[in-house]
């Protein structure tokens, strides 16, 4: 009677115990499906989600013994209740203490399982989160590097733009100087034709002097407003160049800062960087 009554209690804690393995195993199915059902990421797995990976593995397989040792179980205690007389009960099975002792080690090791299964559905959920976050950051940082770059690729051509300018403004420059070496030159001959004819004392003709002074004036209002147009374009030139390059070195140094923002958001969530 007493062993009858030992062997309903094995056969009701064979079940629990069962009952609870198989849900466990659906649960840690059921997370692994549900990171095999997400696309693939663009990038290598972290290595903390491949060991996470091989611990779920190592526990469906326990799980899965767990189960197979239950029903090996159970199928011995329902067939010495059809066959009390053909399966008589070992040395171990005359013992209940012997067998309750059997069933608290596995009951411990399941409950060592179901801590470890916990922890890792929590490092997932931790994993999804971080994923999450990082995939809605992502996007506005690249767009805003992106944009820096593209205003520095822009302020490059206009610098090269800018260089093309300079050497064209130069070579005006050349020539805007030899006319005046030539007007300045042609007005100090004719002064001086002028002072030698005033000097000889010689009476020429009205009209002749008046038009060398018109030409005269023409020639030196012609030299005041060419060295005025040559500073302009000077001043111009200059301007123009260190604006660029100023430009051009804040946007530099705008790229670098936010790259080292990326670097330390990559970091704090455990991403690795793009290869």
């Amino acid at each position: 009677m007493a062993q009858d009554d030992a062997a309903e209690r094995h056969q009701a804690e064979a079940a629990r115990l069962r009952a609870e393995i198989e849900e466990l195993v659906q649960r840690a199915r059921l997370l692994l499906r549900g990171e095999s059902s997400r696309p693939p990421a663009p990038r290598a797995p972290h290595p903390r989600r491949a060991e996470r990976d091989r611990e779920l593995e190592d526990a469906l397989e326990k799980a899965d013994w767990f189960r197979r040792e239950i029903r090996r179980m159970r199928q011995e205690l329902e067939s010495r209740d059809h066959y009390p007389s053909s399966n008589p009960w070992d040395s171990r099975d005359k013992d209940p203490m012997e067998l309750y002792n059997l069933l608290a080690e596995k009951r411990k090791e399941l409950q060592q399982l179901q801590r470890v299964t916990e922890g890792l559905e929590h490092a997932a959920e931790v994993q999804r989160k971080a994923e999450s976050e990082q995939s809605f950051v992502r996007p506005e940082i690249e767009e805003r590097l992106q944009k820096a770059k593209l205003e520095v690729e822009q302020q490059k051509r206009l610098n090269v733009k800018l260089q093309a300018d300079r050497l064209k403004l130069s070579n005006q420059r050349k020539a805007v100087e030899e006319d005046l070496r030539k007007v300045g030159s042609e007005l100090r001959s004719k002064g001086a034709l002028l002072h030698r004819k005033g000097i000889a004392g010689e009476k020429g003709d009205k009209s002749v002097l008046e038009q060398l002074r018109r030409e005269v004036d023409i020639l030196r209002g012609a030299l005041r407003q060419d060295e005025r147009k040559h500073r302009a374009m000077l001043k111009e030139d200059g301007q123009e160049v260190d604006f660029a390059a100023a430009h051009v070195q804040s946007l530099e140094k705008a790229i670098e800062e936010r790259e080292a923002q990326i670097s330390k958001l990559r970091s704090a969530l455990g991403v690795a960087p793009p290869t």
